[in-house]
């Protein structure tokens, strides 16, 4: 096998989810293929969309560190208006006159 071939190999499997290469290299505990990511998602997402009210989420082993997202910040309406003119004055679409 040439240096070339070689390194071509190596670059497919640094960008194949399913290598073990590409999970060290993202801090992964495992290796995810693409089709079994979006399989665990659907199930996640139906599951959780189809059960009870009072019933927990369901929560799949992901291979990378599930982090909590931080609660948004309170925006009141004041700075709301503010920030919608702001946007309005600096957007293509909001310099549109009909």
């Amino acid at each position: 096998m040439s240096y070339r071939e070689a390194i071509d190999l190596i670059d497919r499997l640094r960008t194949e989810m399913g290598s073990h290469l590409f999970a060290s290299m993202s801090g992964w505990s495992f290796a995810m293929d693409r089709e079994s990511f979006y399989g665990a998602l659907l199930l996640t997402k139906v599951h959780n969309a189809l059960s009870s009210k009072g019933d927990a989420p369901l929560r799949l082993p992901w291979p990378w560190d599930e982090q909590e997202t931080p609660e948004a910040e309170k925006v009141t309406a004041e700075e709301r208006e503010q920030l919608t003119a702001e946007l309005k004055q600096s957007s293509a679409f909001g310099q549109l006159r009909t």
